[in-house]
């Protein structure tokens, strides 16, 4: 092999390796942004969770306002349609 083929030789291993070292570092790039999204997308699961559950216990609450106003309601009809007592 004459010096001239050792330095083409040694030129494109090198630049194969650049290529390498290029992949790789793109690859932890994109590893990194996958791991971000991922914790973006779980705390917005989270959040949605969290709202849900405030909605749910808001809609709770209102039917549970709800019924003691029925009850409520209903209590002041019987009361009101009781016969009186003479005074």
């Amino acid at each position: 092999m004459g010096s001239q083929e050792f330095h083409d030789l040694a030129n494109v291993t090198q630049a194969m390796i650049w290529k390498g070292v290029a992949a790789v570092t793109r690859a932890r790039i994109d590893i990194a942004h996958t791991r971000l999204l991922r914790e973006e997308t779980q705390e917005l699961r989270l959040r949605a969770q969290e709202a849900r559950t405030r909605s749910e216990a808001h809609a709770v609450r209102a039917a549970y306002s709800a019924e003691r106003a029925l009850l409520a309601a209903d209590w002041v009809a019987r009361v009101a349609a009781r016969p009186r007592l003479p005074a």
